[in-house]
């Protein structure tokens, strides 16, 4: 029975037990057949063909001897491994023979003392090369304990930092009685009546107030002069449109003034309708009140009626630039010209100022840097009285009298 790894596609034959090579090699069938051959056997002490030295090569030879060969085998105190190093000559080794190989003895690297002065290069080496592989590892654990503490102290100095403007302060102990502090609420209700102060903590919620108002007598609180002007509200006033609760936002700019004997504080922002809304507030009887007439920009005659040359002039609210528009009737040679805008931008008219004038010399004035402020605005709010002038001017043409004052609240 064939064992279970004969392949019997295999064409090659079936040797016989007690068979032997030279039998096999030297057998009929394996001679007659078309199977290839195994090469015969090299006889006994025979060298490769690779195994000879070559005897033509120009350049330094190395060859390794076992041991017992050599002439310096005697000199070597330990033979155990032997390195001879063959330098012949350049010239052709059939005219000169190669001189002898020079013998050293191969040792161990721990076999060698390091203080040994006859120790190769390597062994004697000291600093990076003596220590190199010798290098305990880095201790990692420690490093990264180092590093944790160095970062959390660095986020608690952050956190510090962070919060140290917004600390509230400690009481700091005066020696001071405490009877004495009771004259401190009296201190705080004579600075609530400071108008500045009133006007910077409550002029948003004074427009607030005005704004939520629904009825008349509901805005007369909040309107200044409000019983004296409860006819003319009642006239022109109208309702705002913001919810019951409706409070101006954060955003809402107010900017406090004071000249002329007048305190107030100019109050802009949006409303829920995104409409844009501007008052003036300004404190009364120790309370702080919407100046009705100079928030709508309210005159003597409306710009409707100035356009078409008709309405009473004695007192206008406008915002007032520079003009160039000249005509028969006002020359550039003898006035000077303006242009006056309304509430609406929309609605404009041109004004004329006599050259030498007092009106002209105070209204130029603001168009003039001066010797402090180095720079101008382009247009002013002011109050003015108006007069028609030369009858062959045309409708919106008007002569201004006087410059009442700067800004449109009244003293």
């Amino acid at each position: 029975m064939d064992p279970p790894f004969i392949d019997p596609n295999n064409p090659a034959p079936k040797i016989a037990d007690g068979d032997t090579r030279d039998n096999v090699e030297n057998s009929p069938i394996l001679r007659e057949s078309d199977s290839p051959s195994l090469p015969p056997r090299r006889p006994e002490g025979s060298r490769g063909a690779g195994a000879k030295v070559r005897d033509d090569v120009d350049g330094p030879i190395l060859r390794i001897e076992p041991e017992g060969r050599g002439e310096a085998e005697s000199s070597v105190e330990d033979p155990a491994v032997r390195l001879e190093v063959l330098e012949p000559s350049r010239e052709s080794p059939a005219a000169k023979k190669a001189p002898g190989p020079r013998v050293f003895a191969a040792r161990q690297m721990s076999d060698v003392p390091a203080n040994d002065e006859t120790a190769p290069v390597w062994q004697s080496a000291v600093g990076e090369g003596r220590e190199w592989g010798n290098e305990k590892p880095p201790e990692s654990v420690k490093w990264m304990i180092y590093w944790g503490a160095g970062i959390a102290v660095l986020l608690v100095i952050g956190v510090v930092l962070k919060s140290g403007p917004d600390r509230k302060e400690q009481p700091v102990n005066t020696g001071v009685p405490k009877a004495d502090t009771a004259a401190r609420p009296v201190e705080r209700e004579i600075a609530v009546t400071d108008p500045l102060l009133m006007l910077e903590t409550g002029s948003r919620a004074a427009y607030g107030a005005y704004a939520r108002a629904r009825t008349l007598d509901e805005v007369i609180p909040h309107v200044r002069n409000g019983d004296a002007m409860r006819q003319l509200l009642e006239q022109e006033w109208q309702p705002i449109p913001v919810p019951p609760d409706w409070e101006p936002a954060n955003k809402t700019s107010s900017q406090n003034f004071q000249n002329d004997s007048r305190t107030y504080a100019a109050v802009s922002g949006i409303l829920p309708d995104f409409s844009p809304f501007e008052a003036y507030v300004v404190p009364e009887d120790g309370r702080l009140a919407v100046d009705w007439e100079a928030s709508t920009g309210h005159g003597t005659a409306t710009f409707e009626e100035l356009e078409s040359g008709e309405g009473d002039g004695s007192f206008i609210r406008a915002a007032i630039q520079r003009g160039q528009f000249y005509t028969a009737a006002f020359p550039e040679s003898d006035y000077r010209s303006f242009r006056l805008i309304s509430v609406d931008p929309d609605q404009a008219i041109w004004a004329y100022t006599l050259r030498g004038s007092a009106a002209d010399d105070a209204i130029i004035a603001l168009f003039r840097p001066g010797a402090i402020l180095a720079g101008v605005q382009n247009e002013y709010r002011i109050c003015l009285s108006l007069r028609r002038g030369d009858p062959e001017s045309l409708a919106n043409q008007w002569e201004i009298g006087e410059l009442l004052h700067i800004d449109w609240v009244r003293p």
